[in-house]
């Protein structure tokens, strides 16, 4: 499914009908196709066009996972501030509560 990223959010294209795009908010969740309101509403499934953006998040947020563990790792040992500045706190952060990074003194490595 064709997933395309904008200034006001997120828009899915429709399997059935190309060309045609529904808004989908994956946050709330919401989404602008009829299948949403009936499923969701009635049943709280989520339709297939909310399921392509949170997958496409996932995907992203692995691969900036992958970007700060491989710069870790290829460091050794990183100031904190340096890698919250680089990468952001909040993904720095969920490594951190994963156990994925450790954290001592103002310094960030990697488990071993």
């Amino acid at each position: 499914m064709k997933v395309l990223v904008g200034e006001d959010g997120f828009k899915v294209e429709s399997s059935s009908q190309k060309g045609v795009f529904y808004k989908v908010k994956p946050e709330k969740p919401e989404c602008s196709c009829p299948a949403f309101r009936f499923r969701y509403l009635r049943q709280a499934v989520v339709c297939k066009h909310v399921q392509a953006v949170q997958e496409y998040l996932h995907q992203r947020k692995g691969k900036v996972y992958e970007k700060i563990l491989g710069f870790v790792k290829e460091i050794g040992e990183v100031d904190a501030v340096t890698l919250l500045e680089r990468f952001g706190e909040e993904d720095v952060n969920e490594l951190l509560r994963r156990g994925e990074l450790l954290e001592s003194r103002g310094k960030i490595r990697l488990l071993e």
